[in-house]
């Protein structure tokens, strides 16, 4: 199978590893990303590292020792979207170093999961519907108090909090907020590298809102086919579509 094909397959599973579905999409995005083999068994090496198998005691180790830590210098830089080249690195964003305190987490017999709080992704403890790790802080822990200050210190004082924010994500959610950040990314830096993220997000599922802003990526880039083809999913009969297929005759 191709790397996309592969990334497809992982996706239509009910229960993926975040690392395996990101590190798919680096194989599919990056144009020479090291074997996916070699950024597993680098999670491997790091669950080994870790004596207190403890949702505190492995984000201790990853934001301690082991070096991991937000990137503060360039948040937006496009390494931080792609989770071999954080584990490399040591930096990321909050979404991806949550990724690795998951991955290590399994390893350690730890459960961790995603919680897709707006603006800031956090690390949810399985069981624990109260206690929650804040990866781009250095792994420290919160509670529902402490996670709801950090999400008043993004949309202010009076912003409207509502808990369902804190719910856990699935690996799929977590993979479409990484492509939206990568998006944003590549056409503040690169548009010419959106095609290839084009086609990927076109080919995975997504609920209309998400078709719509692919359809919105590929018309502006004159992808008239990709756009044409998701007009058509939404709505057979949607006119612009036989519009688009026009264009490239």
């Amino acid at each position: 199978m191709t790397p996309l094909e592969q990334l497809l397959a992982l996706h239509a599973k009910t229960d993926p590893t975040i690392e395996d579905l990101l590190l798919g999409m680096s194989a599919v995005l990056r144009p020479n990303p090291p074997p996916t083999a070699v950024s597993l068994a680098a999670l491997d090496h790091l669950a080994l590292q870790i004596d207190d198998h403890t949702p505190t005691g492995v984000a201790a180790h990853l934001f301690g020792p082991a070096g991991f830590a937000g990137d503060v210098d360039d948040y937006h830089a496009p390494e931080n979207s792609f989770l071999d080249a954080v584990i490399m690195r040591r930096t990321g964003m909050p979404i991806t170093l949550a990724a690795v305190l998951i991955a290590v987490g399994r390893r350690c017999n730890v459960g961790l999961h995603g919680v897709g709080m707006p603006g800031h992704f956090l690390v949810g403890v399985d069981g624990e519907p109260d206690q929650f790790l804040d990866p781009f802080a250095g792994g420290v822990s919160l509670d529902l108090a402490t996670a709801e200050q950090r999400f008043r210190q993004l949309f202010g004082p009076n912003a409207p909090f509502d808990p369902e924010v804190l719910r856990p994500v699935t690996p799929q959610s977590m993979l479409s907020r990484v492509l939206n950040n990568l998006t944003r990314t590549l056409a503040d830096r690169d548009a010419r590298m959106l095609d290839p993220l084009i086609d990927l997000r076109a080919a995975l599922p997504g609920p209309p809102s998400e078709r719509r802003l692919v359809i919105g990526m590929a018309e502006a880039r004159g992808r008239w086919d990709v756009a044409a083809r998701l007009r058509e999913e939404l709505d057979p009969h949607d006119p612009a579509a036989g519009d688009l297929w026009a264009r490239m005759n």
